[in-house]
């Protein structure tokens, strides 16, 4: 095989702040990397990825990444307001999407941080599905995959997916809220740019299923690897789901902290996490099938909370809650930063109003 038949690696750095393991790649495209990442998008887009809960327990890790972020104990008694932004945000919405109030705004004002844990999650209550966005939206199962995952395919050669568009998008029309006088909104648009942000954070956002099984290990059987996808998905989410409602100490440490780095790019911060989980992806894929050989076969498997407590070899279970709690901490770690990225931000145009 020649030169330009071979998938490379042209180096690779670690990100500041990131686990030992975790490392960002510099890729060099080949053809035949092209042509076997055009099978690939085939073959995705037979694949029913449209599970799409990103760590499914958004306000779980919001409210421990940001109880200790000591800014946010200004922003104590905001009185919450009716959307009114659609002026600036001409972007596309399901239609259907009702704004909801869900944080105790009938019971008076509200702390900043009731706001971003109470909508930490709004992004997946259907604000993006059932719409027509993309060219290639079926690759990640429609539009709500689109705006909430970024795969990287081939070591990053293809980049599928909105992730961190999304969250920049947000986390402009916060600062815009916030320049209005718009306290409650300004940190609701946070919480959605969080949101987005947390999700490039989730391994399984950044990488399916491992690209080499489609063929060595299911041999294209896209009904199955379409089951093994949701299977995997669902399960894995609910595993984590079990911990962090369990408030496992592991991950509960994790997302505790109060380091941050910082950000001058919301987007290009969202990418950055985003690879760190992709280092994490295919490992965390292999150990869940391992611990759960059945979530391969060709149907629907639903795990409950016993197969959870019960679940072994003790030491791959343990081996998968490190990954868990390693990409929990980067998710926590880069919460923290796009908070105090915006405390910078409003810095520089005023305190506005009192709350």
């Amino acid at each position: 095989m020649d030169a330009s038949c071979a998938i490379y690696l042209q180096g690779r750095r670690r990100l500041a702040g990131s686990p030992k393991n975790a490392t960002r790649y510099r890729r060099g495209p080949t053809r035949y990397a092209f042509c076997i990442t055009f099978l690939l998008l085939i073959l995705l887009s037979l694949v029913d990825c449209s599970i799409v809960l990103g760590w499914n327990g958004h306000e779980t890790i919001t409210l421990y990444a940001l109880r200790n972020v000591p800014e946010l104990s200004r922003f104590s008694r905001i009185m919450p307001k009716s959307y009114s932004y659609e002026d600036i945000d001409k972007d596309k919405y399901n239609p259907k999407f009702e704004i909801k109030y869900v944080a105790g705004e009938g019971m008076g004002p509200l702390s900043a941080l009731q706001i971003l844990t109470s909508y930490a999650s709004e992004p997946d209550w259907d604000l993006d599905t059932g719409l027509s966005i993309h060219p290639l939206q079926a690759l990640t199962g429609g539009s709500q995959g689109w705006r909430h995952q970024r795969y990287l395919l081939f070591n990053g050669l293809v980049r599928v997916g909105a992730a961190p568009q999304r969250a920049a998008h947000f986390y402009e029309l916060s600062l815009e809220a916030y320049k209005r006088g718009d306290f409650y909104w300004a940190f609701r648009f946070l919480a959605r740019a969080l949101h987005y942000v947390q999700d490039c954070g989730q391994p399984l956002h950044s990488l399916p299923i491992p690209e080499r099984d489609l063929i060595s290990r299911y041999k294209l059987n896209m009904e199955r690897v379409q089951n093994i996808g949701k299977n995997v998905h669902y399960n894995l989410e609910a595993f984590i789901r079990y911990h962090l409602n369990s408030r496992t100490p592991k991950l509960m440490q994790a997302i505790e902290g109060k380091n941050y780095p910082e950000i001058d790019d919301v987007r290009q911060a969202a990418s950055e996490l985003n690879e760190i989980a992709r280092g994490y992806a295919e490992r965390q894929y292999r150990l869940t099938i391992e611990i759960w050989p059945r979530l391969e076969e060709n149907r629907e498997i639903n795990l409950g909370w016993g197969d959870f407590t019960g679940a072994g070899p003790k030491e791959k279970v343990d081996d998968l809650l490190d990954i868990v709690a390693k990409t929990l901490q980067e998710t926590a770690y880069y919460s923290r930063g796009l908070i105090y990225k915006f405390f910078h931000d409003i810095s520089q145009v005023g305190q506005g109003p009192s709350v």
